[in-house]
């Protein structure tokens, strides 16, 4: 601070100044430093946020047409005597035209607070009205999208959503902009604000660090309405089975196809609000609509992930939670530009060598105590797919392994067999997520299994496994401690 600089400046030129000055400027910083300190803080960085000023549209906003829809500058309002309508007529899902504000100046890695108003008339459909945020660079090129504020269905009356976001690490500038994204209805948005927080205190973290939910192999695209019903139940389980009472995010470790019906049934959850991270899996290789919905999802990140490397960057990456660095593998990459490949033709998963050296060095570079690996299929497959897993190139699994051995990877995370289960190898903790939802049905596992891992205080590893014993009203729970001695030396212990 300005005022901490006067106070401690060398004696020598502090008694250079004449006293009476000196107070003087003392008395005047201690008037307009608090009104300087509140200014930063409080200013809503949107320009015209309650779209009042303007001749045919909102001055500082840009009304964006999609196939001839475009929004309405309107007198239904929340605040002030406008707002804007986007409207989708009929019931089929369309992409409507949006509103889109001026370019932001933004700080990197900073917390901002993003609010608006919404109401909504006959909302429905895949998605619902949604607020946005874009990030761009210094050169006003894209970086990430993030959908931070998702309004409600059918028909509501005025209501406000908020949220805290942080910026990536080369965010330069940022707007705001709100459609119906494959919906239909009509919604009206109104007094929109971001406000940042960096001259706010941080919440102090939590004992137990980040609480990290595993999920895989519901294919609720098999069941139709049912399957949405059945994966429902499974995500309504996600916050009160987990041992630390919260979730800070979920991975949905393959096969969670069709990630449309996916969506509705979390949408309709009670961890409608916790991120979500998907790892491809050979059913979503096979659907060109669910592979474009998790690159999609890559830029809408709340957290900020590193990309993989060119080819797969959107459908391979990591990220830290708590004291966790978490990679998440892709392992139908040819190595080169297609995500969506089968090395072998009966579809078998594989490592090539620009997949593994990327994994290389990015758990050779970070600092988290704990780093966890996910991917859809296993190194050591029990029940369903022996052969056909990772082990269906010995010598590449093999590798792989010893990569996880050499880097003290603590848990490597996996689907594919529709078989839970545990294995500790060579120091690495290999669980099997099992089924969710309608995957019981599939004729392996006939329960649904959570995984999760947190730290405890002692910064001890934790993975936590519940199922369903015959339901979620009474369920199965075993729990695996990986001493946080472990991290410095020898890794493992005994199950």
């Amino acid at each position: 601070m300005l005022l901490e600089y006067i106070m401690s400046s060398d004696p020598k030129k502090s008694r250079v100044m004449n006293g009476i000055k000196k107070y003087f400027l003392i008395f005047s910083l201690l008037l307009i430093y608090p009104v300087l300190a509140t200014a930063q803080s409080d200013t809503n960085f949107v320009a015209n946020p309650g779209f009042e000023s303007g001749t045919t549209i909102p001055l500082n906003w840009t009304f964006v047409s999609i196939n001839e829809n475009t929004p309405i500058w309107s007198s239904i309002f929340h605040g002030g005597s406008k707002s804007v309508e986007i409207s989708i007529p009929g019931t089929t899902d369309l992409k409507s035209g949006y509103p889109q504000s001026d370019l932001i100046p933004a700080e990197p890695l900073t917390t901002y607070t993003v609010s608006a108003w919404g109401k909504t008339q006959g909302a429905d459909g895949m998605n619902t009205p949604t607020v946005r945020i874009v990030e761009l660079d210094a050169d006003k090129n894209w970086l990430r999208q993030i959908n931070i504020l998702v309004f409600s269905r059918g028909t509501n009356d005025w209501e406000q959503k908020n949220m805290e976001f942080q910026t990536g690490s080369n965010t330069k500038y940022i707007y705001v902009y709100a459609n119906i994204w494959d919906g239909y209805g009509t919604f009206w948005i109104d007094d929109v604000e971001i406000r940042s927080k960096k001259s706010m205190p941080s919440p102090a973290p939590t004992p137990d660090g980040a609480t990290i939910a595993y999920m895989g192999d519901a294919e609720p695209g098999d069941f139709g309405k049912s399957g949405i019903t059945e994966l429902t139940k499974d995500f309504n389980q996600i916050l009160p089975q987990s041992p630390t009472g919260k979730v800070d995010a979920i991975i949905m470790l393959g096969d969670m196809s069709k990630i449309s019906q996916v969506r509705k049934a979390y949408s309709s959850s009670t961890a409608k609000n916790i991120p979500v991270f998907h790892v491809i899996g050979n059913h979503e290789v096979e659907n060109s609509e669910d592979m474009a919905a998790v690159r999609s999802a890559y830029g809408s990140s709340l957290v900020p992930l590193n990309p993989g490397p060119e080819g797969t960057d959107k459908t391979t990456y990591s990220f830290n939670a708590g004291n966790f660095h978490i990679v998440n593998m892709n392992l139908y990459w040819d190595g080169k530009k297609n995500d969506a490949w089968f090395k072998y033709g009966d579809g078998g998963g594989y490592v090539p060598d620009a997949l593994y050296n990327w994994v290389d060095t990015d758990l050779a570079r970070t600092s988290q105590p704990w780093k966890i690996v996910v991917g859809h299929e296993p190194l050591f497959p029990l029940g369903h797919h022996v052969g056909n897993s990772l082990d269906q190139n010995v010598e590449n699994r093999d590798k792989l392994e010893n990569l996880f051995i050499s880097r003290k990877v603590a848990v490597y995370l996996s689907g594919h067999t529709h078989t839970s289960a545990v294995q500790l190898k060579g120091g690495v903790y290999h669980v099997a997520a099992g089924v969710t939802g309608p995957g019981t049905k599939k004729g392996e596992d006939s329960f649904a299994s959570l995984i999760y891992t947190h730290t405890n205080k002692a910064n001890d590893l934790i993975i936590t496994w519940r199922r369903e014993d015959p339901t979620w009203a009474t369920p199965k729970t075993k729990v695996y401690t990986i001493d946080n001695e472990e991290t410095k030396g020898a890794i493992g212990r005994s199950i």
